[in-house]
């Protein structure tokens, strides 16, 4: 008989819960990937653990600091318009994988981004404040 404690596990299905006190729990199914037909042994019980992990809750609310901000023509072509900027703000622009693209910080109500040498596609524009408010807005390049 095998064992079965160098097997590997598939997770087909994960669940997160989200709870009014934001404590986050998440249940999560697996399966054994055995590598050949035959019997094994498994250990009884299973070992349960528990990690403590972190993540970044949305709200989905817009921070107060950012009701008027503009941000224009979406999709762009040659340039992106950022406008309704207040105080200091780090600016920053990823592509569809992730990569950081273009990121500046300005103190000015309007900020204009070059987008005449970017590649035709989808990006993310983040706008993060001296507080540390985020916003987030998905825009276009043609």
């Amino acid at each position: 008989m095998r064992s079965v404690l160098h097997t590997r596990f598939i997770i087909v299905s994960f669940t997160l819960y989200s709870f009014a006190n934001r404590e986050i729990c998440c249940r999560y199914n697996v399966v054994r990937d055995y590598a050949e037909q035959g019997s094994y042994i498994c250990p009884q019980p299973s070992k349960v653990t528990s990690n403590p992990i972190r993540l970044k809750i949305s709200t989905g609310i817009k921070n107060a600091a950012f009701n008027k901000l503009k941000v224009y023509p979406n999709p762009a072509n040659d340039r992106l318009m950022i406008e309704g900027l207040q105080g200091s703000n780090h600016i920053r622009l990823t592509d569809a994988i992730g990569r950081v693209v273009y990121q500046s910080t300005t103190k000015e109500a309007k900020h204009i981004i070059d987008m005449q040498h970017f590649a035709t596609g989808n990006y993310v524009l983040e706008i993060t404040d001296a507080q540390g408010n985020a916003m987030s807005v998905k825009v276009g390049k043609e």
